[in-house]
């Protein structure tokens, strides 16, 4: 990795030449990044050969209706192998999602993930993640990769995880829920299908209220997605959204005698400065693809998102926050399919993030006066290329990626000093992938990569010296990963695979609480970690009314050169990451009646803190959904479900290296949730 100066660097023009590609070039619009299961089949196999998507590891997942009856996809992703979701109740902090270790360093939102929605990004170039515009209800099927083709999609790529909302359909649909804590969705769909154009609508409200104290939030959400044919060549996908979130309550975390005395209080501090949050915002994109000729595919993409948040933070100096984002970004990405046995994918594509941020302080839950003002901003510009060589049982994949990233903070508060910063990244990172199929049931892969991972802008404006900028000591993290597997699969009966993986993270970025300043999120480089880790996963169709899955995965992750002060925690676990971790779902309907989904899983012990002082022993958890069958009514569909069945969930989240060991947040006890949709 280098440094460099990005003065030269003209963003604007960039996104002015993309616009006069669209308006007058007549060619399709792709964002880099769509990777739904079409688009993946599109990228990676000519038509002449036979994909075998084993090169990297991914894992496709139909959300079922049991999955989606609750608020937050946390069950969905909880549910796969390498993969850890916690914080499904305090929607202040967002989920928080971890796969082979990428992301759990995240305090709120969803940190070195990238996460995608019909392809466009929800991730900002600066690597942050939220979730705030996410209807589950709207989400019909999700891909996930953890590993090597994360390579193509930039910073924060450690893993990547790509959303396809509903399909064009025609009719609309009428769904409502509620559950026991007093918590209810409501949502409509409507669908057009003609000839040359397709459109789905959805809105949704959900109010969530969960056993915790200071623990209410409400989201509403619209989307609508488009999809024109302007001729046999060109199609055009329009995505329009916006949703509307005026509380997110933050309840806090407790230390283990606040816990056991009462779990479902809150923090004291949460409610003396009332911690909350709002939030605001919209999505306009544009995706399509042109057949340049027969094979060959021309795609580009624009978007553009506006995001407003303010919060209450648990904390008095610098409590008050008011953040405006506005993001724009663009790719053109060209797939040359006329080489006997190749595929040839190119592309170039451009972000720009600027936050207005503003930060007072908070006198309990009264905004006091201004502390900070300042612009940040967050661009980037790369190149890939992406090859796909396929010949009798082989495949080889090879994928290249170079990144320009520029960060720059503009300080608007003149009262205490000027403290303008700038920082300028370049990195260049590949990965390489081989396939080999056995026989039609077997095949073996193996891949190496690199990816890396930008400090984001709240991370760099955290800075432990108040009032001096960007924390200019925060350095990139760079991750090396090597990958081998094999997979069995029985034509839709069966499916199974084993996948063994070993990651080294350089400069690895940590948070860290100081006691002066509880509630406030501080981040440095801590060294060296080396991930090894095992995933299996099997999946059997015994018929079409049943059906059992299980996955295990296996985590030995420790720190390397790692000093935090006086102590040398070398060797030490890193925290949140259980070294076992078992799930099984199992599905079965009864005399095309009902339909039955149990789920339960359990999670090895995991340490809270840096210094492995502090452990959460292990704990399972199960849930179970039945809703009719639809040969019941094709209109009308019924459901109950019981989270948290047996209360073996005591745990929704957990906070690393918090001050004053305020680790735990607790889990609502069981409860009973009642679904119905109407279909027509």
């Amino acid at each position: 990795m280098n440094h460099i100066n990005l003065s030269d660097f003209h963003y604007s023009s960039i996104v002015i030449c993309t616009f006069c590609v669209l308006m007058f070039g007549s060619v399709g619009i792709s964002q880099d990044t769509i990777f739904s299961r079409q688009s993946i089949e599109e990228i990676l196999v000519t038509a002449k050969v036979k994909p075998s998507k084993s090169v990297f590891s991914m894992e496709s997942d139909t959300l079922s209706l049991a999955q989606q009856m609750l608020p937050t996809l946390r069950n969905a992703l909880q549910s796969q192998a390498g993969i850890l979701a916690f914080n499904q109740e305090n929607f202040a902090q967002d989920i928080r999602i971890s796969i082979r270790g990428f992301g759990s360093r995240s305090a709120f939102g969803i940190r070195g993930i990238r996460i995608f929605q019909d392809g466009i990004p929800l991730t900002s170039p600066d690597g942050t993640s939220q979730m705030d515009e996410i209807n589950v209800l709207e989400i019909q099927s999700m891909d996930i990769f953890k590993s090597g083709l994360g390579t193509r999609f930039g910073n924060g790529s450690g893993a990547s995880i790509s959303l396809k909302t509903t399909d064009f359909f025609k009719g609309a649909q009428v769904s409502a829920g509620f559950n026991s804590w007093g918590a209810y969705s409501l949502g409509i769909k409507h669908g057009i299908q003609k000839s040359k154009v397709s459109n789905v609508f959805s809105a949704g409200h959900q109010y969530f209220l969960g056993k915790r104290e200071h623990s209410q939030s409400q989201v509403t959400t619209i989307y609508n997605r488009t999809r024109a044919f302007f001729s046999d060549r060109l199609q055009v996908d329009f995505i329009g959204g916006a949703y509307f979130s005026p509380k997110g309550q933050d309840p806090g975390a407790l230390n283990a005698e606040e816990f056991l005395a009462d779990r479902f209080q809150a923090n004291t501090r949460n409610k003396q400065f009332d911690a909350d949050e709002r939030v605001q915002g919209l999505t306009l994109a544009a995706i399509s693809k042109y057949f340049v000729h027969d094979q060959d595919v021309l795609r580009t993409s624009i978007y553009y998102k506006k995001r407003d948040f303010s919060a209450q933070l648990p904390t008095a100096n610098r409590g008050w926050v008011d953040l405006q984002r506005n993001l724009t970004g663009f790719s053109v990405n060209y797939e040359y399919k006329r080489l006997q046995n190749w595929l040839l994918n190119l592309g170039l594509s451009g972000d720009n993030q600027r936050d207005h941020r503003q930060n007072a302080a908070n006198n309990d839950g009264i905004q006091g006066n201004l502390q900070s003002d300042q612009i940040e901003s967050a661009s980037n510009a790369a190149l890939f290329a992406q090859s796909v060589f396929q010949k009798n049982r082989w495949e080889v994949q090879t994928v290249i990626r170079f990144d320009i990233n520029q960060y720059l903070l503009t300080d608007l508060f003149k009262s205490d000093g000027i403290q303008n910063g700038k920082i300028s990244y370049a990195n260049v990172n590949g990965a390489l992938g081989t396939s080999y199929a056995i026989n039609s049931k077997w095949v073996w892969h193996a891949n190496v990569s690199s990816t890396f991972e930008m400090p984001t802008l709240n991370e760099l404006s955290n800075n432990p010296l108040d009032n001096q900028g960007f924390n200019t000591t925060l350095n990139p993290e760079i991750s090396y990963q090597y990958e081998t597997g094999i997979s069995f699969q029985n034509g839709q009966k069966l499916h199974s695979n084993i996948n063994l993986f070993w990651i080294n993270t350089t400069q690895q970025i940590s948070g860290y609480e100081l006691a002066q300043n509880p509630g406030r999120i501080f981040y440095q480089n801590i060294g060296n970690t080396i991930r090894k880790g095992v995933e299996t996963n099997f999946r059997m169709e015994w018929s079409k009314n049943y059906f059992t899955a299980a996955n295990y995965t296996y985590s030995h992750f420790t720190y390397e050169n790692f000093s935090f002060g006086a102590r040398d925690l070398s060797g030490n676990f890193q925290p949140l990451i259980p070294k076992h971790k078992i799930y099984m779902t199992v599905g079965l309907a009864i005399a095309n009646i009902f339909r039955f989904e149990l789920t339960g899983g359990y999670n090895h012990k995991l340490y809270l803190d840096d210094a492995n002082l502090t452990t959460i022993q292990g704990y399972g958890e199960c849930h179970l959904a039945i809703h009719t069958h639809e040969k019941i009514s094709k209109r009308i569909t019924a459901g109950i479900q019981i989270q948290n069945l047996f209360n073996l969930l005591e745990y929704s989240n957990f906070r690393a290296n918090a001050a004053f060991s305020r680790y735990y947040e607790a889990a609502s006890p069981q409860y009973l949730g009642v679904m119905m949709r109407y279909t027509y």
